[in-house]
């Protein structure tokens, strides 16, 4: 069952077991959505610290979303700069997804779906979120 969480809170939705970040930790990635006492108390030391490195991305990705999802509402008077970026986003959000999603067939039918595999298997996209949210607010604030 906590594969499913960790998905979720992967995608953007920390559900019962991550509490979201405050808000002045959103700028910092390694101060993002935290295990719960609930959760803190089924895990190792070891596994929180493993488990809240795996999701510390996460509360970016929401933003990233909505900034991707802009390109379907972009004026004309929007700059072909910007909606190309927008574009751009919108389709490195949707390989993202689809990663998750493919790593939940994974974990489905093999059945291996620990917090050491999914974190294995996610660990470039932690990277490269990071850098990509960094670049979008860049273009945020350019525009």
């Amino acid at each position: 069952m906590l594969h499913h969480e960790i998905l979720f809170a992967l995608l953007g939705h920390p559900g019962s077991l991550f509490s979201p970040p405050t808000p002045s930790s959103k700028s910092d990635p390694d101060l993002a959505y935290r295990c719960t006492p609930l959760l803190r108390s089924l895990l190792t030391p070891s596994e929180i610290t493993h488990l809240e490195r795996t999701i510390s991305h996460a509360h970016l990705i929401p933003p990233l979303q909505n900034f991707a999802d802009a390109a379907a509402d972009a004026d004309a008077g929007e700059s072909l700069y910007l909606r190309a970026v927008r574009r751009g986003v919108e389709r490195m959000m949707d390989e993202y997804n689809d990663r998750v999603r493919d790593l939940e067939r994974d974990v489905l039918t093999t059945g291996s779906g620990g917090a050491g595999v999914i974190a294995t298997a996610m660990r470039r996209e932690v990277e490269w979120v990071t850098s990509l949210s960094r670049f979008v607010g860049v273009i945020e604030t350019m525009s």
